[in-house]
């Protein structure tokens, strides 16, 4: 796997306190969280398509139950 480097900038006091935290592995805890946001932004905007597709999609007058009832005893 190849990785990139990503410069942000902190607050100089932000900077020191994880300097103190000698315990902490900074490049595996933000690399966690920007895959956590990423995940997320990525299934909004899923969600937002499929959101925009179902726009002018009239919902169904008959219950789903009724629906996969008749359609399981169609089976039968």
């Amino acid at each position: 796997m190849s990785t990139e480097v990503v410069s942000i900038r902190v607050r100089k006091d932000l900077k020191a306190r994880m300097r103190a935290l000698t315990g902490v592995r900074w490049q595996e805890e933000v690399e966690g969280f920007l895959e956590r946001r990423v995940k997320e932004e990525e299934q909004r905007a899923a969600i937002a398509e499929v959101d925009s597709a179902l726009v002018g999609v009239k919902t169904s007058e008959e219950p789903a139950w009724k629906a996969i009832r008749d359609a399981r005893a169609g089976r039968a």
